[in-house]
């Protein structure tokens, strides 16, 4: 995948299936209560870049918050 940074874009449907294929390999995921409670966060952060990507770290946002082992850069409760 190419963030917001990367010279190859991708449109946002090939982002989510490519997020839904690299968290099905995943072990360690949140529940889809927890995620969406930390995608509020991250939606109502000043630091989102183009409504996906953390402005911090460079994330994907839909990936990151579905991480267990993740924390919000900003410290704001992911």
């Amino acid at each position: 995948m190419s963030c917001h940074r990367c010279p190859e874009k991708r449109g946002k449907t090939e982002i989510q299936q490519q997020i839904a294929e690299q968290i099905a390999l995943e072990t360690n995921v949140v529940s889809e209560e927890v995620a969406a409670s930390r995608l509020a966060i991250c939606e109502s952060c000043e630091q989102l870049i183009d409504d996906e990507t953390c402005g911090l770290c460079g994330c994907y946002i839909h990936f990151r918050a579905r991480l267990a082992g993740k924390n919000c850069p900003a410290n704001k409760g992911l």
